[in-house]
């Protein structure tokens, strides 16, 4: 590891460690960057299943891209948070399996949040076989975000 990689973790573990209102506010971060995303995501999953006339569709996809900024900015928060997360035990996280479980769960995800935007084109043109597609991802969004929250969990008593 870079020596200045090396340095800045130990300054940032230090005062990690000897400061409560810091470790709290990084935390509280995290979590709330994930609230805010996954119940943008997870509420607007659920319109896209329930969507049953073309009418309602139609006003899910409207809604779509609002939803997207919603999305974004609470994994930009989840992942600067978790950058100072991993920053405060870096030795720790670099050598832990479910580290790189969660990393892997985190892309599962964004690559889900990008198939529903490639889906959400097509199914805005009419196509119904996107429609199904996006249907598809909605459903696995929920999984990848409860498996996220596990996965976080299980590293937090790791």
């Amino acid at each position: 590891m870079p020596a200045i990689v090396q340095s800045l973790a130990d300054w940032w573990s230090s005062v990690y460690g000897n400061h409560t209102a810091v470790s709290v506010s990084v935390i509280f971060l995290h979590l709330a960057g994930l609230l805010v995303a996954a119940s943008a995501a997870l509420a607007t999953d659920r319109r896209i299943l329930g969507a049953a006339s073309a009418d309602e569709r139609q006003r899910v996809l409207a809604g779509l891209p609002a939803v997207h900024r919603t999305v974004l900015g609470g994994l930009a928060v989840v992942v600067a948070s978790g950058a100072l997360l991993t920053l405060s035990d870096l030795d720790f996280m670099l050598h832990e399996p479910v580290y790189y479980l969660k990393l892997a769960v985190v892309a599962l995800l964004l690559a889900n949040g990008w198939l529903l935007q490639r889906f959400e084109r097509g199914a805005v043109t009419g196509l119904a076989k996107d429609w199904g597609r996006l249907r598809l991802t909605a459903r696995l969004s929920g999984v990848f975000w409860f498996a996220a929250v596990l996965v976080g969990v299980w590293l937090s008593k790791a």
